[in-house]
């Protein structure tokens, strides 16, 4: 029987709970039940995982930053991580189930812990095309506590441009917006009115350094979820209004007419209604643009509490 894939398995360097929360450039949901850890992290040879796009034959690292060691069980002052594996199809057949994949049985000392990490190559029998869905599971073996990450992954060949990037700028504010892009980002605000029977509230994304033009030819997707990161596609709960695009121009009038040069910034605009019956609902707006070259990726994340 082929190998499905190749494991490799990094000792670890510390993280805080991310519950019910998704990573923006891949999709991917998180669910901490009870763990310690700064963040969670995707790589593609070494370099931040933007799309949900593995090209096989690459390495694809899952790596927990920062475990505290809260939440796991300790005994003289170590602790026993695990990780876990499940693999499906999208019709939801099993491709790899593996409770115990691997255990760190010797413990790891808390005081010193550092960066779990989990490095996949997907390989033979997988071919461009091809879809699943991963669910890795970091886990206290001598407890409950779990953090849970599921990731939809679309493989492509190896020379094909995925999504990654050396450089990546992020953008946030507490109990607010959560942004992040592979080129600098302007100022990020957030508005709300009320009118008959709804409440209007808008998030903007000011000064993204893209030309209209280039924003137009590439392609961009909302996703509305819920507290719980459940996404939502019934419009008479919450239903997206549209994006509004504003050029915003400088001109050098210092050179002649001839040389006269203007510079372009992009001002996207996500605005989202609800009926006032689900005034104390909250729900979270999740949306990406990327560019026709796939090298330019943009993602915003904004709570909307009505």
């Amino acid at each position: 029987m082929k190998n499905l894939f190749y494991l490799f398995i990094f000792l670890p360097t510390l993280n805080f709970a991310q519950n019910n929360s998704i990573d923006l450039f891949s999709g991917a949901k998180i669910t901490n039940y009870g763990l310690s850890y700064k963040e969670i992290q995707f790589e593609i040879n070494d370099d931040t995982w933007t799309s949900n796009r593995v090209n096989l034959g690459k390495e694809f690292k899952i790596e927990m930053i920062k475990p505290t060691g809260l939440g796991f069980n300790v005994e003289n002052g170590n602790c026993y991580p695990g990780i876990a594996l499940l693999m499906l199809k999208p019709n939801g057949d099993t491709v790899a189930n593996i409770p115990n994949y691997y255990t760190f049985s010797d413990g790891l000392d808390v005081a010193t812990m550092s960066n779990l990490s989990l490095t996949l190559n997907f390989t033979e029998p997988f071919k461009a095309g091809d879809s699943v869905v991963l669910t890795t599971t970091f886990y206290d073996t001598k407890g409950e506590n779990k953090t849970e990450i599921e990731n939809l992954m679309i493989f492509t060949d190896s020379i094909e441009n995925t999504n990654t990037s050396k450089s990546i700028y992020t953008s946030r504010a507490s109990y607010s917006y959560d942004c992040a892009s592979t080129f600098e980002i302007g100022d990020i605000s957030n508005s709300s009115d009320t009118i008959i029977n709804k409440v209007i509230k808008t998030v903007s994304a000011k000064g993204l350094g893209l030309e209209i033009n280039e924003f137009k030819s590439g392609t961009e997707s909302i996703q509305v979820y819920d507290q719980k990161m459940i996404e939502i596609k019934d419009p008479t709960i919450i239903k997206c209004l549209g994006i509004e695009i504003t050029k915003n121009e400088e001109k050098n009038d210092s050179l002649d007419a001839e040389l006269s040069k203007t510079i372009s910034k992009s001002q996207l605009n996500i605005s989202v209604a609800a009926s006032i019956k689900k005034i104390s609902k909250k729900y979270y707006i999740v949306y990406r643009w990327e560019s026709l070259d796939k090298g330019k990726v943009f993602v915003l994340k904004n709570p909307f509490n009505f």
